[in-house]
């Protein structure tokens, strides 16, 4: 069971996650007041994080059972040419793949960031060479002080950021030289030029066939061209 409430709560099952920042102290009692209201008031355990809050409650796993949380997301701008910026991406990465390793995640997800104003933007700088060096730096940084066993720190494909592909995906891979690393599939966020919507569903099987041992989550949708 998935819904979202007024709070930016992601709620699978009984466990409550937010992505969204929790600034002031009446915004975050109202939350906790929320999620009491849902979840019952006994053994309600408390997880802060960078602009991440957890409410798990302490349930028997029996009434939790086939209920499988597939990513946490740490959607930020760890290579922003900002320093604060990047600095706070780069903790919002380290807390968000610490709480998918809690909670036992399929995996946490970002996006490899950009060069440009706009965190997920278009950038020249984007798909060079340098900046893939930094993406390596980077992720390599995150796994490595917080050590997941349980889960993967993963980057969604997209259009104008790397992995744009299934085979800058692979050579990432082997760059960042990691095993917690693994791969966040999103193939529409690829198709990019005709050619690859005409023959989307070849890319779809490029794609698994490439990346198929590292897949740890998709995003499914649709897209269409038109003038």
């Amino acid at each position: 069971m998935r819904s979202r409430n007024n709070y930016g709560v992601e709620r699978f099952g009984q466990v409550a996650i937010s992505s969204t920042p929790l600034d002031s102290m009446a915004t975050r009692t109202q939350f906790e007041n929320m999620c009491k209201d849902k979840v019952g008031k006994k053994n309600i355990s408390v997880f802060i994080g960078h602009n991440l809050l957890c409410f798990e409650p302490l349930i028997p796993r029996s009434l939790l059972r086939g209920c499988f949380i597939s990513e946490v997301g740490a959607w930020s701008n760890p290579i922003s040419k900002n320093e604060k910026e990047r600095k706070d991406a780069l903790k919002k990465c380290e807390d968000s793949l610490a709480l998918a390793d809690m909670i036992g995640a399929g995996c946490c997800v970002n996006i490899s960031g950009s060069r440009g104003e706009k965190w997920d933007g278009p950038n020249p700088e984007n798909v060079s060479q340098s900046t893939f060096d930094l993406i390596v730096q980077t992720t390599r940084e995150i796994i490595d002080e917080i050590k997941p066993v349980r889960t993967f720190f993963t980057l969604e494909t997209m259009p104008w950021t790397l992995p744009d592909s299934p085979d800058s995906y692979v050579e990432l891979l082997n760059a960042v030289d990691r095993k917690r690393m693994a791969v966040h599939l999103d193939p529409v966020n690829m198709i990019k030029s005709s050619r690859r919507y005409y023959n989307n569903g070849a890319f779809i099987k490029e794609c698994f066939d490439k990346l198929g041992p590292y897949i740890k989550n998709c995003h499914a949708k649709d897209i269409l061209l038109h003038a």
